[in-house]
């Protein structure tokens, strides 16, 4: 077969024709080098086209003149060269790129490709990917949200904040956001350096000389500040997300601060310099900078009922009071401790709500369902369509929840042991019954996933903490698995969703048979389950993954379906030496393994289940 000799003939490729794995021979001039993951983009005269590396090979930088041969791969979005040899042929200047305005980049036409754009910066963040520095960008090119700017070899020395504010001109790799369906969910610019950066318009020489504004103001209409890029406005801090930002509040409203790398502490008040971002709920400033000029605090919003926060227009439901601290009441119904926060689940009225505590919070105060509390928290409005309850409150410690009544000692259930206890009447029975059927409905909604009957993800969270305690306790040893349904999307197109339910069902039915009863295994989302297994030796992987093979074989060979179920598979051995690593850090793990398992069988053409 002769080779694919242009960047352009790689693109054109459809994924199935991509995964026929076709030679590819290609010349050109490396753009972008030296990402962890072994792989560089490289610029011929027809385009720009992703190489993944084999192992090893020459230290590639920017402006190498390479020879690149490897075969065709489908990509996670559009196609790539695979297990790349790469022969230096020399060095020189970087190609000239293509100039490119924001309409130009839709639908990840130009993925890859070696590209000229410009746009003001909206905000500028440090951080540390796989141990290697970046230094991430927001670029706004004036259409819709800004657009992420990773620069993969910065000088850390540089001021990269001084960017903020500037118009730049910049020349980067245009490349793609995706998703798990290979659909076009946004772009990216991938650049390597400050040299890439041209300022054609320098930022304010005060940063703080910008326009006033009151909050509500940042999220309504007005012809005179259409366009005005950064704002300033000052405020109490109310609630602080690490790693995230901050609620903010004054006289007129409510706002959330992005601001990744530093918040300020609670009540403090401060000035706030930022772009503001176009939300559907609180009004967002993506903070450029902030600074301290005292401290304040905030007298919460008093509601007599929980339904207040609650507006009904024109039969369309909308939170109000988004953003805003609020201080409400309501019946304990259940508590749910996790990883990180507590949930409590409260009724005011025919209101069901949730409020979030801090875990370390929580520990010190007495539950008890029936309870009645007083809560004062930031209240944030729920985007989920199944999500009934409209609204939730962040309380940030135990200091916000007030004991208004203990929940009676003569309740429902106390009146059913009584009149078990003096022989029930066959109505106190019945009362009893459905009492027990719909606590064990509540928590089966709060743990169960509906389509498979495994836990869902919060449970599956919150068991495997307890295990990993138990397992620290006892130095025992744990050892997690990470599947995902292969061509899982093509199973729902091709044969309905009623197949794709099926199909996960199935899937389901399969794990219940390898795995012991004291596992746990669950549902994480979508097409993608987990399984956590106690009492493990490093030999239990591969005994537990032949006997997942085996099962899946005799089952594909009945033949029931018009089609063949396939899994990749990631695992993760870990015991009481690894006890700093939390469940997160795992479940990140066994993910990586198993789209590694995913790809390698892919590129192999390798039967399904070669795990």
């Amino acid at each position: 077969m002769q080779p694919r000799t242009t960047a352009r003939e790689v693109h054109l490729l459809n994924p199935s024709e991509a995964a026929e794995a076709e030679p590819v021979h290609l010349t050109g001039v490396v753009t972008v080098s030296g990402g962890w993951k072994n792989s560089f983009f490289l610029e011929d005269v027809t385009g720009g086209i992703a190489v993944n590396r084999a192992p090893g090979g020459p230290e590639l930088r920017p402006g190498d003149r390479v020879a690149v041969d490897g075969v065709t791969s489908p990509g996670d979005f559009a196609p790539t060269v695979n297990r790349a040899s790469v022969r230096v042929l020399g060095h020189g200047p970087l190609p000239v790129p293509s100039h490119m305005h924001a309409a130009d980049l839709g639908w990840g036409g130009q993925d890859s490709e070696w590209v000229e754009v410009e746009g003001e910066v909206r905000a500028v963040e440090r951080k540390v990917l796989a141990e290697h520095l970046t230094v991430r960008l927001l670029l706004n090119m004036g259409a819709g949200e800004p657009t992420p700017v990773r620069v993969v070899a910065p000088e850390p020395n540089f001021a990269w904040e001084s960017f903020t504010g500037a118009t730049i001109r910049m020349r980067a790799v245009c490349a793609t956001i995706w998703n798990k369906r290979r659909q076009f969910a946004g772009i990216r610019f991938i650049t390597t350096s400050r040299a890439d950066f041209v300022v054609t318009h320098a930022a304010p020489a005060d940063p703080y000389d910008v326009p006033f504004r009151p909050i509500a103001g940042l999220a309504q209409y007005s012809h005179a500040t259409r366009n005005a890029g950064q704002v300033e406005v000052q405020g109490t801090v109310t609630l602080v997300e690490p790693h995230r930002g901050f609620f903010l509040q004054d006289g007129s409203g409510a706002a959330f601060v992005v601001d990744k790398q530093e918040q300020p502490a609670l009540n403090t008040t401060v000035v706030v310099v930022g772009f503001p971002a176009v939300t559907g709920g609180v009004p967002t400033l993506l903070a450029s900078r902030f600074q301290r000029v005292g401290t304040g605090t905030v007298t919460p919003r008093a509601l007599r009922s929980a339904t207040e926060v609650v507006a009904r227009s024109d039969d369309a439901e909308s939170t109000a009071c988004d953003g805003m601290l609020l201080q409400t009441a309501g019946t304990l119904v259940d508590f749910t401790p996790g990883l990180h926060d507590a949930t409590l689940f409260l009724k005011s009225d025919n209101l069901l709500f949730r409020a979030y505590l801090p875990m370390q919070a929580s520990r010190t105060i007495p539950w008890q369902r029936g309870s009645v509390l007083q809560l004062r928290g930031v209240c944030e409005a729920t985007g989920d369509d199944t999500d009934t309850e409209g609204f939730l409150l962040r309380l940030r410690s135990q200091e916000d929840v007030t004991l208004l009544q203990r929940a009676p000692w003569w309740t429902a259930m106390h009146a059913l042991w009584l009149s078990g206890a003096l022989g029930a009447t066959a109505l106190g029975m019945l009362a009893w019954v459905a009492f027990l059927r719909r606590q064990a409905h509540l928590r089966k909604l709060i743990s169960i996933d509906a389509l498979t009957g495994l836990y869902n993800r919060r449970a599956f969270l919150l068991l495997a903490e307890k295990q990993m305690e138990i397992m620290r306790r006892r130095k025992s040893a744990l050892l997690l698995f990470y599947f995902d349904v292969d061509n899982f999307k093509h199973i729902n197109d091709t044969y309905g969703h009623r197949a794709g339910d099926a199909a996960l069902k199935d899937v389901a039915a399969l794990l219940r048979q390898v795995f012991r009863e004291s596992d746990t295994v669950c549902r994480m989302g979508g097409d993608e389950f987990a399984a956590l297994v106690r009492n493990v030796t490093p030999e239990s992987e591969a005994t537990l993954r032949e006997r997942l093979t085996d099962l899946l074989r005799i089952d594909n060979q009945r033949g029931q379906r018009p089609f063949r179920i396939a899994l990749s598979v990631g695992a993760v051995y870990y015991d009481h030496t690894c006890a700093n690593r939390s469940i997160e850090d795992v479940l990140e793990h066994a993910d990586a393994l198993m789209y590694g398992n995913k790809r390698q069988r892919r590129e192999a053409k390798m039967m399904p289940l070669a795990v």
